[in-house]
């Protein structure tokens, strides 16, 4: 707590918009998860592409601009701070994990657009909205992962 205390007001904003930033993240790619699993149990074909475009579109519209500002953030926060050249591993752990879920998110994001792409043509969601849609179970493992790091900080 005394950390706190001490931390120069300047620091406050950008971490604001780190810690929202991730928290909009995790919220909307759980909101993404829900509505992938939900298509994949639904029998009828039009209400599973229907859940299945709203994961989707969630992930494009809340998960992106999600990731953009919690990273944006987080270098904003680590200049700020003065830590560039830190060997702090939670924040070697916040990066690495940010830098590979930034990766997955595209591919997440390419695999569901083209599997929209798809669907609306008449072809069905097919295995790539399988892929596209499992990929937010990873991304969610290791923003837990970075999410332990980040309250923890281990050294």
């Amino acid at each position: 707590m005394m950390v706190l205390a001490i931390r120069p007001d300047s620091w406050n904003f950008p971490l604001l918009l780190h810690v929202g930033g991730a928290m909009l993240l995790v919220a909307s790619i759980t909101v993404a998860i829900v509505a992938f699993v939900q298509s994949w149990r639904e029998s009828d074909p039009e209400g599973s592409a229907r859940l299945f475009r709203f994961g989707a579109l969630t992930m494009f519209y809340a998960a992106l601009p999600a990731f953009i500002v919690m990273r944006g953030a987080a270098q904003w926060i680590v200049s700020k701070e003065h830590l560039e050249n830190s060997n702090v591993s939670w924040i070697g752990i916040g990066f690495g994990t940010s830098d590979l879920s930034g990766l997955i998110l595209i591919v997440t994001l390419v695999l569901t657009g083209i599997a929209l792409r798809r669907s609306r043509r008449g072809g069905g969601l097919g295995k790539l909205a399988k892929v596209g849609g499992a990929l937010p179970l990873l991304l969610m493992a290791l923003y837990l992962v970075a999410i332990w790091a980040m309250t923890t900080k281990p050294s």
